[in-house]
């Protein structure tokens, strides 16, 4: 008699050499359906390929590169690589013009009073007399 095969083979969370879901070894939580046909987080390699990462979203990232924060900058504030950021930002410049960053701004005159107080040397402290 052939073996019948497995409803979940061909999911990513499928372990063959096992022959059980090991979603709760990738995902790290618990599996939130009983495995098999009823299975509601089963998904196929062809299908993660075209969800593409989870974690990156294309707007958030375009809106920090206008802002001026640089690629590492980026892919550390949404958890991602900084190849991501590299590859969105080719695509984005070849049709967005980022804007220059602003000049630095002027260091303003230190005010005369605090600048003596800081060169000056502090006053030796008064005792006062004994009680």
């Amino acid at each position: 008699m052939a073996e019948s095969k497995s409803p979940c083979e061909g999911c990513i969370y499928y372990g063959k050499t096992t022959d059980t879901c090991d979603y709760i070894l990738i995902a790290d939580q618990r599996r939130p359906c009983p495995p098999g046909a009823e299975c509601t987080v089963r998904r196929t390699s062809k299908e993660v390929k075209r969800m593409g990462n989870p974690r990156w979203d294309t707007e958030l990232g375009r809106l920090l590169w206008l802002e001026g924060k640089s690629d590492a900058q980026i892919a550390k504030e949404m958890g991602v690589a900084p190849n991501t950021v590299l590859h969105q930002r080719r695509k984005w410049e070849k049709t967005t013009t980022r804007p220059e960053p602003a000049a630095p701004a002027q260091e303003a005159e230190p005010v005369p009073e605090l600048a003596n107080r800081l060169t000056q040397p502090p006053e030796a402290k008064k005792e006062s007399p004994p009680l």
